[in-house]
């Protein structure tokens, strides 16, 4: 009878949890796609029950101004309310949660900006595989934001981001390898990389369009024609072509 007992317990909090799951889900899709009211009324009932990462996105519509008010202070009041339980699910291993509370640290939602909190929770997330935050990893040791500048660890991060499907990752290896500050120029790296940024991330994130974009403007720039022999580009396009079917999805 306990066991019984205990089985129809679990059975409500599973099923009383999982709606809730597949409501946040819901509100933060009309949200992406620019349906901030409708938004707003599938949020604002999770925020209101205490829901951190419900109470997060209320703070963040404040913050833009989508859907509620632009209002910074209730914006910020938000986010402590969120901050709490953000915290304990991150400390409790939850890669999107660290990523989340890095973003918290470094754009200063609530708190104070700290650069090397917001690093320190983004490692966490990266270590775990989360795609963003190792191209946010390779980001801040690329620009010494949080951590000591490191374009070798910037390359190590932006490669596992790439591989996972960001343009944005791979087009900023291109150019570490096209500007040659601490990590030997390479023309040839540069063009694969490049090469590589063109061919992944085709979805519909804008910013993936956006890095595409800009790396087949990089491709295409006057210092490749000027420097580069045929066969040092036939080379760029055989790498770049065996990374891809390496790492093809």
């Amino acid at each position: 009878m306990l066991k019984k007992a205990i089985l129809a317990v679990l059975l409500v909090v599973l099923s009383a949890s999982m709606p809730l799951a597949s409501d946040l889900k819901a509100g933060w899709d009309e949200y992406r796609k620019g349906n901030y009211l409708a938004a707003v009324d599938i949020l604002m009932p999770l925020a209101k029950a205490g829901n951190p990462r419900a109470q997060y996105a209320i703070g963040y519509m404040h913050q833009k101004g989508n859907g509620l008010p632009q209002d910074k202070d209730e914006a910020n009041k938000w986010f402590r309310k969120a901050l709490p339980g953000l915290t304990e699910k991150a400390e409790n291993g939850s890669r999107s949660t660290q990523h989340l509370l890095s973003i918290i640290y470094r754009r200063g939602y609530g708190v104070e900006k700290d650069e090397e909190i917001a690093a320190e929770w983004n490692l966490k997330a990266a270590k775990q595989g989360h795609s963003l935050a190792q191209y946010n990893m390779g980001w801040a040791y690329a620009h010494g934001r949080g951590v000591p500048w490191n374009e070798k660890k910037a390359i190590k991060w932006y490669e596992k981001a790439a591989a996972q499907g960001n343009p944005s990752a791979a087009n900023n290896i291109g150019a570490i390898y096209h500007n040659g500050e601490t990590i030997q120029k390479d023309p040839i790296k540069a063009l694969m990389w490049y090469k590589i940024a063109t061919s992944i991330g085709k979805d519909n994130l804008t910013s993936h369009k956006k890095a595409r974009k800009l790396a087949t403007r990089n491709m295409e720039t006057r210092t490749f024609k000027e420097e580069m022999m045929l066969g040092d580009i036939e080379k760029a396009n055989r790498l770049a072509a065996d990374w891809l079917k390496k790492h093809k999805k």
